[in-house]
């Protein structure tokens, strides 16, 4: 038992609720009322919530089961995103190369907006897998080999010509190409 004298005990269940006021001289609360804290939910209501080990063992569901797509969805994410690390060194590597003509912040700019294409199209995937419209296999581990073989091709070709940087290289093209095209526009202008 907690036992409080002169007091005040002010009780709200939550932002915008209503605000209880209680003054007391002496008050008495059970301290299994006072100072518990809310119950957690159980866990495991979401597949997100299972350890690689529940959702091992989950993927033993009949087909018909609800959680049959997105426990097998989610194996895959997970397995995906841990093998996607073995791959990130050999991407950062060429990205980050870079000589001494070259602007350093094209690679880590290159690099995240690659990184995050990557996350956006695991996340569709998986959401794709989750509903049962497509096999995880292709949502989910078709853009991880295109990821992986770009990885593995970005590194071989920092490795076979060094002073080169393939990102500034295909800048490079797409200025020229743009700057094509412009150059075409410019000359219908003229032409008329």
């Amino acid at each position: 038992v907690l036992e409080l004298e002169k007091g005040v005990r002010i009780d709200t269940e939550g932002p915008g609720k209503a605000v209880n006021a209680l003054t007391f001289d002496h008050l008495e609360l059970p301290l299994d009322v006072a100072l518990a804290p809310e119950p957690y939910r159980v866990r495991g209501l979401s597949e997100r919530e299972l350890t690689m080990t529940e959702l091992w063992q989950a993927l033993d569901k009949p087909r018909s089961d609800p959680l049959y797509h997105p426990v097998r969805a989610e194996l895959h994410e997970r397995l995906v995103r841990i093998a996607t690390y073995l791959f990130l060194p050999l991407l950062a590597f060429p990205l980050g190369a870079s000589t001494r003509r070259t602007r350093r912040g094209t690679g880590l700019v290159a690099g995240i907006v690659l990184i995050v294409i990557y996350y956006y199209l695991l996340q569709f995937g998986h959401d794709l897998a989750a509903q049962g419209r497509l096999s995880p296999w292709i949502s989910l581990w078709g853009p991880f080999c295109a990821y992986a073989g770009f990885s593995v091709w970005a590194f071989r070709q920092a490795n076979i010509s060094p002073g080169s940087n393939f990102v500034e290289a295909t800048l490079a093209r797409f200025d020229e190409r743009f700057a094509a095209v412009r150059h075409l526009g410019h000359r219908r202008k003229v032409a008329t």
